[in-house]
């Protein structure tokens, strides 16, 4: 007897890391009479695959009720299969029926995280190994069993071997295939260019004062229709002001405005960037519009070593509903998905570059540990906390914090160089003296401050003796030298800095 769960419909969700929108979540729910028919002597249970702001836990106990309460006799035989209780894998009985183990089994499965293993014929193999040294031969034992046990041994783990590794060929097969269709060269779907304009030439110039959607969006993002006409004189010449359509003369006196190609038909951008010449020494900046993997995988071909530094911003992982991402994974598919990122870009760096990694208390441990493995940990240069809300957040469980992390690292420590903040006037006052080394300041021998008095720190009080005739300095009272005792100016008692 076979049952099968099946869609009414092929139900297309939210693609990639895209959340849906919440109240839009989408669940599996029993489909309207008849859900239930006998078809090829199978029986055929249909649902639904739509938004609904119920949870799917109680989507399923009512699917198990409704389905259980059929009074179709033809069904008979099959509901009183399904409702009896459910026996678990390792022989135990659960207290769900058979129907609502499948159903909950059914559901779930359809809604775990999905990542694609880059080497499942190799994994699978490695683990068959461990499984039978440790769980079949025990080489601890060999030494003592007979050689017919020995060779049972061999015979059984030829047999298993022999089973598993068909079984492990088909599953590769399978997920190598979707590896290759996930690693498929893509189609750049559009490419456009923002260019200023004091560097196209000006037989372009009428075409682009003549197009609509580029004013309008100069418009709303430079507010260029405030500008008014100016007057010239003898050292500067009067510039126009904003006209509808703009004028050659207007683009002239605003040379920074950016024209943006996507406003442009094909063939005006084809001519554009033929009249530009080389691209690649003229571009200063390229924008990618991707999935983070495939973006990757593209700058690869031209970008290879030539990147300064990198900022990751993951999804925090957190329960936070605020953003427009899917944000709660569990954790391994996570770093699965945030290592794989970190793998891929670090590819792209320069030896003098930094990586710059944001996360917050949800994850910190798992990815630090994660990529120390990965890469070392002699590449971490270290982490900074970085105060984002100084209330606290609310959505904390316990302690409320207010701040978040930025762990960085390093692609080759030797080659890094660290800038630092020029000093201000006080400090660059305080460091009056110089020598061959650099600028430096005294620094007196005294404590300061809380916890600097005898009182407090017995221990650090106590003379130092000196003697002029052979400039003895020491801590042990000899013959002719005088006690130095830590005073501050003010004649009060001190202890000796460290």
């Amino acid at each position: 007897m076979r049952v099968h769960f099946r869609l009414v419909d092929a139900a297309e969700g939210e693609h990639g890391n895209v959340k849906v929108a919440e109240g839009k979540e989408r669940r599996f729910k029993l489909a309207p009479p008849p859900f239930a028919t006998i078809e090829d002597g199978d029986l055929v249970i249909r649902f639904t695959y739509a938004p609904d702001p119920a949870k799917q836990k109680e989507l399923n106990a009512a699917a198990e009720s409704a389905i259980l309460s059929l009074t179709d006799t033809t069904l008979a035989d099959w509901l009183k299969h399904l409702a009896a209780k459910h026996v678990r894998a390792d022989g135990s009985m659960s207290d769900s029926s058979r129907l609502r183990a499948h159903i909950d089994q059914y559901t779930a499965r359809n809604t775990f995280d999905y990542f694609i293993h880059k080497d499942l014929g190799g994994f699978l193999r490695r683990e068959l190994d461990f499984f039978i040294k440790n769980e079949v031969m025990h080489l601890d034992d060999v030494e003592s069993e007979t050689a017919p046990r020995v060779e049972q041994y061999l015979a059984k783990i030829k047999v298993m071997r022999k089973i598993a590794g068909k079984i492990i060929d088909f599953l590769a097969q399978l997920e190598d295939f979707q590896k290759k269709l996930w690693l498929k060269k893509k189609f750049v779907v559009e490419t456009h260019y923002c260019i200023t304009v004091g560097t196209i030439p000006q037989e372009f110039y009428p075409e682009i004062a003549a197009n609509a959607a580029q004013r309008e969006e100069w418009v709303s993002l430079f507010a260029i229709d405030e500008i008014q006409p100016t007057t010239g004189n003898l050292l500067e010449p009067g510039k126009p002001g904003y006209s509808v359509p703009l004028t050659v003369e207007f683009l002239q006196a605003h040379p920074t405005l950016l024209v943006d190609t996507r406003h442009f038909a094909a063939d005006f951008s084809a001519r554009l960037l033929e009249a530009l010449g080389d691209l690649d020494t003229q571009t200063d900046g390229v924008r990618f519009h991707s999935e983070n993997f495939q973006a990757v995988s593209a700058m690869r071909a031209h970008y290879t070593d030539r990147l300064d530094y990198v900022y990751l911003d993951p999804p925090y992982n957190t329960t936070d509903i605020g953003f427009a991402y899917k944000n709660e994974y569990r954790h391994s598919s996570w770093l699965a998905m945030v290592i794989q990122s970190f793998i891929c870009t670090d590819t792209l760096l320069k030896s003098s570059a930094l990586i710059i990694i944001a996360i917050d208390d949800e994850e910190i441990f798992n990815i630090g540990s994660a990529i120390d493995t990965t890469i070392t940990a002699d590449r971490r240069i270290g982490i900074l906390i970085v105060e984002i809300k100084p209330s606290g957040r609310t959505n904390d469980k316990f302690l409320s914090t207010s701040h978040e992390y930025y762990l960085w690292y390093c692609k080759d420590s030797t080659r890094l160089d660290i800038c630092f903040f020029d000093l201000d006037e006080d400090a660059v006052g305080a460091y009056s003296e110089a020598d061959s080394s650099g600028e430096f300041k005294w620094r007196d021998f005294l404590r300061t401050g809380g916890y600097s008095t005898p009182a407090e720190r017995p221990n650090s009080y106590y003379p130092i003796y000196y003697r002029d005739s052979d400039g003895y300095i020491g801590t042990e009272q000899v013959e002719r030298a005088i006690a130095i005792l830590p005073l501050d100016s003010f004649g009060v008692q001190r202890v000796w800095r460290k």
